[in-house]
Order: C-alpha cells, then sequence, then structure tokens
C-alpha cells in the first residue's frame, strides 16, 4: 500500500516539475515573437 503512495507521488512531483518546464519554455517562447 505504501507502495502505491509512494509512486503516486513520485508521479506527481513528475507532472509538477514536467508542467513546470513546459511553462518555461513557452513563456521564453513568447519573448522571441
Amino acid at each position: 500500500m505504501l507502495n502505491i503512495i509512494d509512486d503516486f507521488y513520485l508521479y506527481f512531483l513528475n507532472k509538477k516539475q514536467i508542467s513546470y518546464y513546459e511553462d518555461l519554455f513557452f513563456s521564453l517562447n513568447d519573448t522571441n515573437y
């Protein structure tokens, strides 16, 4: 049971990180135009 929660937590952290980098990337893109 703990393992599943652990995996979910890691997955959630990764999602947050990815969306953070996506936002960063898109905002950098916006400044180019």
